[in-house]
């Protein structure tokens, strides 16, 4: 720590202490204190859980608290006009807009401006666009953006946004789950579901490609299991459950039952029926599970729904289906002989 940041630190005051006081303008202390105050409500807006449009609101908090905040910087640089666009006769005057800002302040290639970029695209097609199902990704870019504005916020005050009792407002949680297009595609329809898709397809490939924390920061978990002697034991290792010995403690992760099972019966006939081509009736499908076994217990294919009992489908039991169906010839066939020859033991074994 340099001789003006401990200075910084010890220093005390009767007053509130307003870090803003360093400029020399009055609306730049005023943009600074905006955008402080809009970016602190973007991550408390991300951070409730119970919000359906966080990412709404997130990023449109979030761009307009970069806007002013650059505002700010242009102003203290080259004076109170310079945030403005030329003035035209008969008309008010109008500011710069995000856009413009970044190309003041940014190069094309910049990796801050990419992240702020990224996240003014969604505040874009925020009314029309932006869907839960597509926040994994883009938890990582809003994470990277907050960190990237509290480091422009502190070179510009030299304090930063947010008080250090507060610090823990800046984690930003996200849930790394994997963009299912079959499923948004029936949530949101086959266009806007593989539009969608392929968002945050491209998404995913961009935060890899540039590998940047600028751009987007994962957060990974690591677990560690403490031994007796306080360090962490070399007699535990996580691995994928293909690759577990047999004496493994398997670890359930707890999953959405209306994500990963989504179909009725009806529904998961009408899907076969569109991959196949032709009729795929509930009889046929009734048969296809005498002969599999899914309805025996919940699986990946298959999940009973209490109260009232319904049966669900996955993606995966539409998937296997039809490709049990084309793969073998006489698949459908031999399920519906199983399937009578135990409809008729069991006529035959129920008392008269």
């Amino acid at each position: 720590m340099d001789d003006a940041a401990f200075a910084r630190q010890v220093t005390q005051s009767t007053r509130k202490r307003r870090p803003t006081g360093a400029l020399r303008y009055e609306i730049s202390r005023r943009l600074v204190e905006r955008s402080a105050d809009n970016m602190i409500l973007a991550v408390e807006t991300y951070n409730r859980p119970t919000l359906k449009n966080r990412m709404d609101g997130f990023a449109m908090l979030f761009c307009t608290a970069w806007e002013q905040l650059l505002k700010a910087e242009m102003i203290e640089a080259s004076g109170e006009n310079a945030a403005y666009r030329p003035s035209k006769p008969g008309r008010r005057r109008e500011t710069l807009s995000l856009d413009e800002c970044l190309q003041h302040h940014f190069g094309d290639k910049d990796v801050v401006r990419k992240n702020i970029e990224r996240i003014a695209e969604l505040r874009h097609a925020a009314t029309h666009f932006v869907v839960p199902e597509i926040q994994a990704p883009f938890a990582y870019v809003f994470q990277s953006g907050v960190l990237n504005y509290a480091r422009r916020y502190r070179d510009l005050m030299q304090a930063p946004f947010l008080p250090r009792a507060n610090i823990g407002l800046l984690a930003l949680a996200g849930q790394g789950e994997e963009i299912d297009a079959a499923a948004l595609q029936h949530l949101y329809g086959a266009d806007l579901g593989a539009e969608i898709a392929d968002y945050s397809t491209q998404l995913e490939d961009e935060i890899a490609e540039v590998s940047d924390e600028r751009f987007a920061v994962r957060v990974e978990v690591t677990i560690r299991f403490a031994s007796d002697k306080g360090g962490a034991s070399p007699d535990v290792t996580l691995v994928k459950a293909s690759e577990a010995p047999a004496n493994a403690v398997v670890l359930y992760k707890p999953t959405d039952p209306e994500r990963t099972h989504p179909y009725r019966t009806l529904e998961l006939c009408e899907l076969i029926t569109q991959k196949l081509g032709h009729k795929f009736s509930t009889y046929d499908l009734q048969c296809v599970l005498h002969k599999t076994g899914w309805k025996k217990a919940d699986n990946s294919y298959h999940r009973l729904q209490q109260n009232p009992d319904t049966h669900k489908y996955s993606v995966q039991a539409v998937e296997e289906i039809v490709r049990l169906l084309t793969a073998h010839d006489t698949y459908l066939k031999k399920a519906k002989e199983s399937y009578r020859r135990t409809s008729r033991s069991r006529s035959k074994a129920e008392p008269p």
